[in-house]
């Protein structure tokens, strides 16, 4: 069984070490608050508090996909919209380097790449647009951010067409 110090632990790897059979034991020193020296409060008090921080204020997070099917705070919509545009680009990303592989295998790297370029220019222009009578508002980021995620899985949709042929 290893032992590591409290403070190395939720510092590297959080709790999760506990299960790996990794004894957190509070590091050296006289134990004031809770058993823990004053050396492990000041990081732990700061740990917690970054752990709570998104309960208190602040932008919303979705915690769970459960949470995104019918979310009733303009914040958690939002964060909502964001998670799903962040699947969407990464899907993006997926499909494009098959893609790229496909268009520089016939000779069309170049081209493919200056298409995506300007693709990427009007979809972020187009949404900037689209959003605009919002601007201010807290629809606005919610507007946004679901014309990205639309737009790019359309061109996701594109690219996934393109290296079938």
């Amino acid at each position: 069984m290893k032992y590591l110090p409290y403070l190395t632990t939720v510092a590297v790897a959080g709790p999760a070490l506990a299960h790996e059979g990794v004894q957190v034991v509070p590091q050296g020193g006289k134990r004031h608050v809770f058993g823990f020296s004053n050396k492990v409060m000041g990081p732990l008090a700061l740990c917690a508090a970054l752990m709570f921080a998104p309960f208190f204020g602040g932008a919303a997070q979705a915690q769970s996909a459960a949470e995104c099917i019918e979310p009733q705070q303009q914040q958690l919509m939002n964060a909502c919209a964001q998670k799903d545009y962040e699947v969407a680009d990464a899907a993006l990303n997926s499909a494009w380097k098959s893609a790229k592989s496909f268009a520089d295998a016939i000779g069309e790297g170049d081209a493919l790449l200056d298409a995506q370029r300007a693709w990427l220019s009007y979809r972020d222009a187009a949404c900037e647009v689209h959003a605009s009578p919002f601007e201010g508002g807290s629809l606005q980021p919610l507007i946004r951010t679901t014309c990205l995620s639309e737009l790019t899985a359309e061109r996701t949709r594109m690219l996934l067409e393109f290296n079938a042929y």
